[in-house]
């Protein structure tokens, strides 16, 4: 661990989503859990944490696909095991296309445990 990273532990629930039937649920609670800002406004906005984990990629040219993805509000961790859903879930893919929900990472990894 380098100097400037710093470990915190994450008090929220952490939900596994292996399947796409688990996908839409589980978007719906993080955007409910979200800390919304504007509100009242005509284009209010939250934010997420944001995280992607892919094996290294040792040799040029070489590719790996992202294997799980992370979103996280104060309250509630969502991990999505891409190998195992096979492909994009369509509610996930809207709350990455979202505009006014921001994805968000350190500056400096922080490692949660």
């Amino acid at each position: 661990m380098s100097a400037r990273q710093t470990i915190l532990e994450f008090e929220g629930r952490i939900i596994e989503i292996t399947k796409h039937s688990q996908v839409a649920a589980a978007v719906d609670l993080l955007r409910k859990d979200a800390h919304w800002l504007g509100a009242g406004k005509d284009e209010p906005y939250a934010y997420a944490g944001f995280d992607m984990e892919w094996r290294p990629e040792f040799a040029p040219g070489q590719s790996n696909p992202v294997a799980l993805i992370q979103l996280a509000s104060e309250q509630v961790c969502l991990i999505f095991y891409m190998l195992q859903l096979r492909s994009m879930p369509k509610a996930l893919e809207e709350l990455l296309l979202d505009k006014y929900f921001l994805k968000v990472q350190p500056e400096h990894l922080i490692e949660v445990i």
